[in-house]
């Protein structure tokens, strides 16, 4: 199955783009070519314009705490299925190093659920959140739109998510699925994230509850 995090890195909803500035992907080493200590990533990513819109949209949406984090790359799928006609990749040899020069750098993020808004989670569950961006071998590959849990003050976090149903997790949005939580208030990780006047806790719930 195609995971939201790599749907965005080829489509907008369903094909996004992803641009680099700075060097390229890593090398098949690791390294990152032209030698660059930094590089900013860009994806396009679907963008509601309501926190309920968003909600539905979400497989799950959890207040939790953040535990720790990974950096790991993220393959391009290459889909051999089908024929010539339904899918352009059919019959095409992708190599090893292709695929290496293709694989873009993500963070993995350990969250421990404390409350579930919306899905099938429990309190208690530990998931793994992917998001674009992290340092992988002394390059720091930041996506313009990301904040990392791992850079989130808060103690807590509210995440609106899609399960990738690989075992992990993907944020909706950056700039929309992510809330740092203090006691009952909630904010936005980006201001500007067009989801309205959303503030406390139980504007989420009452939002984002599932119908009974």
């Amino acid at each position: 199955m195609r995971t939201r995090l790599e749907t965005a890195l080829a489509a907008t909803a369903a094909v996004a783009a992803l641009t680099v500035a700075g060097c390229s992907a890593p090398d098949v080493d690791g390294s990152a070519a032209g030698g660059d200590d930094s590089v900013t990533l860009s994806a396009d990513y679907p963008v509601y314009d309501s926190l309920e819109a968003a909600g539905d949209e979400a497989d799950a949406v959890v207040r939790g705490v953040y535990i720790s984090s990974e950096v790991d790359l993220l393959y391009p799928i290459v889909d051999a299925g089908g024929d010539a006609e339904t899918n352009p990749q059919d019959g095409v040899d992708v190599s090893q190093e292709d695929l290496d020069e293709m694989a873009v750098v993500i963070t993995v993020s350990r969250v421990e659920v404390t409350e579930v808004l919306k899905g099938d989670l429990q309190v208690g569950d530990v998931i793994e959140v992917s998001q674009l961006g992290g340092r992988y071998d002394d390059v720091q590959y930041d996506e313009e739109s990301t904040t990392l849990l791992e850079q989130v003050a808060a103690t807590e976090v509210v995440v609106l998510l899609n399960d990738t149903g690989a075992g992990r997790f993907d944020l909706i949005n950056p700039a929309q699925g992510l809330f740092e939580v203090e006691g009952d208030s909630v904010t936005a990780v980006e201001p500007d994230s067009g989801l309205g006047d959303v503030d406390t806790l139980d504007a989420i719930r009452e939002l984002v509850a599932e119908p009974s």
